[in-house]
């Protein structure tokens, strides 16, 4: 049996699992915007954005097992304002996204028919005539020593795989609620039967996890994904 204990949690819950394949789209065109990673990604982000956002608000503190101590969780207000907060703790993500996802789309490459008065894009003279080879080199050449930046104001600066992410929160989650860790490996069995994820099967690899979940939570927290 398990035993279900009060949620300390104001704005977070377990995520439901309604994907009965292991297919998960990556898509990174969507409705003509192109963005850095799936949607998915950007979904996990906003979770364990407001996460962090209970942890904090809630006075839960996490347990950094390696030095035995307990861990604060602070939001980098400063850095998310953009993200309207607020909007985080209590919208869906698909409404948040609706209003903020030009936060997180790239401008690709295209024909100009204006020149733009702005500091991010660089407009260059091309022969058409010219070969395919010669041209690379030419941007190359001319591109050499310019100044990068992110393509978008938020980009992510990990290597995510959506359904990792999906199973590290709801340990997280899963914790709170008083499930023990041999519950919690037969949970993952039967909720991640279809996907092909390393499945944790001792007590200590859901520990890993949990102390992984804290490490992403926290990153998050501080205004890296």
């Amino acid at each position: 049996m398990v035993i279900i204990k009060t949620m300390r949690f104001t704005y977070s819950k377990e995520i439901k699992h309604t994907v009965g394949s292991s297919r998960v789209s990556s898509k990174r065109v969507l409705d003509g915007d192109t963005i850095d990673k799936g949607i998915q990604i950007y979904r996990m982000w906003f979770l364990f954005l407001r996460l962090g956002l209970d942890c904090e608000d809630n006075n839960i503190k996490l347990l950094d097992f390696h030095k035995q101590k307990e861990v604060k969780v602070k939001v980098n207000k400063r850095y998310y304002r953009q993200w309207d907060i607020d909007r985080v703790k209590h919208d869906t993500f698909n409404s948040w996204w609706k209003d903020k996802k030009d936060l997180f789309h790239e401008v690709p490459s295209q024909f100009v028919t204006k020149i733009e008065d702005n500091e991010n894009y660089l407009y260059l003279q091309i022969d058409k005539r010219q070969t395919k080879q010669r041209l690379i080199n030419d941007i190359t050449r001319l591109y050499r020593g310019q100044k990068t930046q992110p393509l978008s104001k938020f980009n992510t600066t990990n290597q995510h795989k959506y359904v990792s992410l999906m199973m590290k929160y709801n340990i997280f989650i899963w914790r709170e609620m008083g499930i023990t860790r041999r519950q919690m490996i037969e949970k993952i069995k039967s909720v991640y039967k279809y996907y092909d994820i390393r499945k944790p099967e001792t007590d200590r690899s859901i520990t890993r996890l949990i102390s992984n979940s804290q490490k992403i939570l926290i990153n998050t927290s501080k205004g890296e994904f």
